[in-house]
Formats: structure tokens, C-alpha cells, sequence
């Protein structure tokens, strides 16, 4: 269920692309078999600049592998000519050259946040921020959004419920955005901690509430109140 998975095999890896493990479990599609951990890394590179290329904002890997298909993907990431196979390499490669860790750079986060801080969007529905069409996020997914207070992930539960919590869980910081809404229910992936859609709690004394949003539908726009 990864985005792009290896897994050890007898005399070499075998590469797995599109997996899901969100509200809408999907598996990875085995594209190859190779030798040498290189080759994985190679590969993987590829695959990860074509999906920066050509997948649409907020697309995950498994909806994007289904819209332009695994063979084309396997031809874009295996079979295309050495000058296009090293272009996505060398792409990547630039790409994450110019993105700065603040943990290794020494960047004072603090500093940081205060002066980027963002302009206060117009609020058209009642101090309510839009986020787009309902048909956007059809029930049973999730999909990771950018706010002005951060990147927020909303939930269309399958029996028509709706939710809307941070980016990561407040226990290890587990990716909320392939956690499964069931019943009102926010179960983090990475450790289960279950917490309430509507209010954030967990019910466990070691872990802090998570903090969530009301989101509503209105002439078939998803808005989410500014008041979490």
C-alpha cells in the first residue's frame, strides 16, 4: 500500500508503484524486478519526478498510477531513452537541491513562520474558507489541502459524513491524510489511536487531542470553518 515500495526478493528487489492505504485502500502494481539497491533508488527517483510532473494538485500516487496508466508509467520510469530516463534523475535531483531542511540548516522555525506569515484569506461564506467542489472528494476519500493555518486534511466518510483534522497525529506525527474515517472516527495509520472527528480527543491519557475543523457543504462547495 506504499507510493512506491521495494521489496527483497532472491537475487534482487521487486518495485511496486500506486499503492493507497487511506479511505480508499488501494495495492501497489508490481512494475519490475532489478539487481542491485541502485537500481531501486534509480528507479524510484524516476517514478517520483514523473508523478511531480504530471499528477494534479493533491492527487495521490494510486488515482494518479489508475488516470495515466501503469504501462505508462512503466514505459516514462523503464523503457524511454537514456537522455529522458536521466532527465528525471537529474530533475529530481536539482529539485531537492534547492529545498532546505531547517533541521540541518540551522533556520530558526520561529523567525521563519512569524515572517511568512500568510495574508487572511477572503472568507465569502460566513468566515468560512472554500475549498472546492464536493465532487472534488467523492466519499470514502481523503485529500490533503493547504489553508492559511497550515495544511489540513479533509475527509468525505462513506456514509456522508464529513471531517476535517491536521496533517499529522500528535502522538509520532502519523500521516493523517491515510488514516480511515469510519463512523465519526479518525483512526491514525500509524499507531491506531482512534480519535473523535468532532471533537479531537483519543480517550488515551498519553496522547493529546488532535486538533480538527467543521467542515459543511454549501451549493456544492466544502467549507471549512476558521474556528477549529
Amino acid at each position: 500500500v506504499k507510493d512506491f515500495g521495494a521489496v527483497a526478493v532472491d537475487g534482487g528487489w521487486d518495485l511496486f508503484v500506486g499503492g493507497n492505504a487511506g479511505g480508499k485502500v488501494a495495492a501497489a502494481q508490481k512494475i519490475a524486478r532489478v539487481k542491485t539497491a541502485d537500481e531501486v533508488v534509480r528507479i524510484a527517483d524516476r517514478f517520483y519526478e514523473f508523478y511531480r510532473k504530471n499528477g494534479r494538485f493533491g492527487e495521490r500516487t494510486a488515482p494518479f498510477v489508475e488516470r495515466v496508466g501503469l504501462e505508462t508509467v512503466i514505459d516514462a520510469v523503464l523503457y524511454d531513452t537514456d537522455e529522458a530516463l536521466l532527465r528525471l534523475e537529474n530533475d529530481l535531483a536539482q529539485a531537492l537541491a534547492n529545498v532546505k531542511d531547517p533541521w540541518k540548516s540551522g533556520i530558526d522555525l520561529t523567525d521563519t513562520l512569524e515572517a511568512s506569515s500568510p495574508t487572511p484569506p477572503v472568507l465569502p461564506f460566513d468566515g468560512q474558507l472554500d475549498l472546492g467542489a464536493e465532487q472534488d472528494i467523492p466519499p470514502g476519500e481523503n485529500r490533503l489541502v493547504s489553508s492559511p493555518w497550515g495544511e489540513v486534511v479533509i475527509f468525505h466518510g462513506r456514509d456522508g459524513r464529513w471531517a476535517a483534522s491536521e496533517s499529522r497525529c500528535p502522538h509520532q506525527g502519523g500521516p493523517m491524510v491515510d488514516c480511515q474515517f469510519i463512523a465519526g472516527k479518525l483512526t491514525c495509520p500509524l499507531h491506531s489511536f482512534v480519535f473523535d472527528a468532532r471533537t479531537g480527543s483519543c480517550g488515551n491519557a498519553e496522547v493529546t487531542n488532535l486538533r480538527v475543523w467543521k467542515v459543511s457543504v454549501l451549493e456544492g462547495r466544502i467549507l471549512l470553518s476558521v474556528e477549529a
